[in-house]
């Protein structure tokens, strides 16, 4: 009995082991059924009596059968034999264990037995929901700039400039005449110094006796000074005459007769002369090409150049007075002059006019004469459409009307 004990302690110190492993296993995600305990426990025991025989009674035998067939008992309520433990309509033999797999051969449960097995516990895991990052409020449109209209870019200044080469020239007496460009339109008058009294330049047709086409003064000293062929291809003579003495007695310096076919009849009206004078840094000339900045048509520029005009000038009767009184004997008109005094007489408003479009290759004349009134007067021609056309800025500025009549006399 003594070792039958000793030998249930073993055993039950093994039993606790297994059972401590089982749950270390079930915590692990391992799975012993309580019946596979059993069968081990059987098992066991047998081995116990089995090497026991030798030495025990059979009184103590008849107990330990008795014992041990009472421990013997499955789970479900049967009975085994000695030895055997059955398990789900599987037999294990000679102390073999069978683990159940949980599903029975013929694919049903016939043992009728509750099935201990504990399915593994599913765990509660909240995935966390990543949190949607904030949208962006929309970046509003930046507000388009009220759109301004772009001021148009002037064309580069170009004038017609005059020129004297020298390759046809008549010197005599400190004064020179260069007509080497007659065919375009012009002639040019140079002092070689200073003179006395008052130089005046005639500008004739065919000769010396022939219709005087202009007249003008000489003014400065040691410069050229250009003058307008105004009749056409033909003869020209050119006169330089003195009135040393200022009495109205002139004395011939130089002259020159010539023929010349002149390219068109508008090619002398673009270039500077006396009575229209200019160069590419003259004032009037930048505001003529601001003026007329993106306009392609001449006849356009022309309008926007008079009404240029109309807004800049008024008459200057204080002036008008003084030449028609006699203070004043002579006038010669300067386009950048009235424009600064912002003011002037009818020679003004021609001479500007004259100026702005030359500068612009646009023909333009200057016509001194008598209007319907009998008044000595100035006014221009301008070609456009293939034809001259009369402008008055004088009698038209302020919403005034032109004369009923103009008869030139001259022709710059």
């Amino acid at each position: 009995m003594k070792k039958i004990r000793q030998d249930y302690k073993g055993i039950s110190l093994m039993l606790v082991i297994i059972i401590i492993l089982s749950l270390m296993l079930q915590g692990c995600g391992g799975n012993i059924e309580p019946e596979d305990l059993t069968k081990i426990k059987v098992t066991r025991i047998e081995d116990s009596q089995e090497n026991s025989d030798d030495t025990t009674t059979d009184e103590d035998k008849s107990k330990d059968t008795n014992d041990s067939s009472g421990d013997e008992k499955t789970s479900d309520g049967d009975t085994t034999k000695k030895g055997d433990t059955t398990k789900d309509s599987d037999t294990t033999k000679d102390g073999d264990t069978t683990k159940d797999s949980g599903t029975s051969s013929k694919g049903d449960d016939t043992s009728g037995k509750t099935d201990t097995t504990k399915e593994p516990v599913s765990q509660n895991i909240t995935t966390p929901v990543p949190t949607p990052a904030p949208t962006p409020a929309p970046t509003p449109a930046p507000t388009p700039a009220p759109t301004q209209a772009q001021t148009p870019t002037p064309d580069p200044i170009n004038i017609a400039n005059v020129l004297a080469p020298g390759t046809a020239v008549s010197s005599k007496n400190g004064f020179t005449i260069d007509y080497s460009n007659a065919s375009d339109g012009y002639i040019m008058i140079k002092s070689d110094g200073a003179f006395t009294g008052s130089i005046y330049v005639q500008v004739k047709q065919n000769d010396k006796s022939g219709t005087m086409l202009c007249q003008e003064l000489y003014e400065n000293a040691g410069s050229y000074m250009s003058l307008t062929l105004t009749n056409g291809s033909g003869t020209y003579c050119i006169r330089i005459m003195q009135d040393a003495s200022n009495t109205g007695k002139v004395t011939e310096k130089n002259a020159v007769t010539f023929n010349v076919n002149i390219k068109s009849e508008t090619s002398p009206y673009i270039y500077p002369c006396k009575n229209a004078n200019f160069t590419s840094s003259s004032n009037a000339v930048r505001i003529a090409y601001e003026q007329c900045a993106g306009i392609s048509s001449n006849k356009d520029k022309v309008t926007k150049i008079a009404n240029y005009i109309y807004s800049k000038l008024s008459y200057n009767y204080d002036l008008a007075g003084q030449i028609n009184g006699g203070s004043l004997s002579s006038y010669t008109p300067n386009a950048d002059k009235a424009l600064s005094n912002g003011k002037g007489i009818c020679s003004d408003y021609a001479c500007l006019f004259a100026v702005m479009l030359r500068s612009m290759r646009i023909p333009t004349k200057i016509a001194y004469g008598y209007v319907a009134n009998g008044a000595y007067h100035a006014w221009n021609y301008v070609y456009y459409d293939g034809k001259w056309n009369l402008y008055d800025l004088t009698y038209t500025d302020d919403g005034g009307k032109l004369s009923s009549s103009y008869s030139p006399k001259y022709i710059y």
